[in-house]
């Protein structure tokens, strides 16, 4: 974690960024909102993806952020 920088617009734009893309979805993918949000800033300057055992955070990312890499994972 020591790579990870933040955000250069402060992270008030990732959660703007955030709300925008949990706007379509209920108060439980409101955290997932912000993890791509913020891997969608990053995939603009360095190769970024995200690991997750969901299948519902693969489709919102998709869904919202086409540009964030998202690894599912299995148990």
């Amino acid at each position: 974690m020591t790579a990870v920088s933040p955000p250069e617009n402060g992270e008030a734009s990732l959660i703007k960024r955030a709300e925008e893309i949990r706007k379509s979805y209920g108060c439980s993918r409101a955290s997932d909102s912000l993890y791509i949000a913020l891997a969608e800033e990053l995939t603009a300057t360095r190769p970024t993806e995200l690991l997750t055992f969901d299948k519902g955070f693969i489709n919102q990312a998709a869904k919202n952020a086409p540009t964030v890499r998202i690894n599912l994972l299995t148990i």
